[in-house]
């Protein structure tokens, strides 16, 4: 009898990541993202800058959403 967890979070190599682990992952993303908007508050005045950065922060948030993808157990009837 295997326990059921209802959602789990997994790395980009689909290995299983702990809840704590998973916590953390999104604790870090959501800081660097909170980096991200400062910095683009800071740049705002020069067009190109903030360009970059909105494309930078673009890019962080898709990786973040392809490293982490919350789903539920395969072997466990919802």
């Amino acid at each position: 009898s295997s326990e059921c967890i209802s959602s789990c979070c997994f790395s980009k190599d689909s290995d299983f990541v702990s809840d704590d682990e998973c916590a953390e992952n999104h604790k870090r993303i959501q800081y660097e993202l909170d980096d991200l908007v400062r910095d683009l508050e800071f740049v705002k005045e020069d067009a190109m800058d903030t360009k970059y950065k909105s494309d930078e922060w673009r890019l962080l948030i898709d990786s973040s959403k392809t490293s982490l993808k919350c789903e539920h157990n395969s072997h466990c009837s919802s």
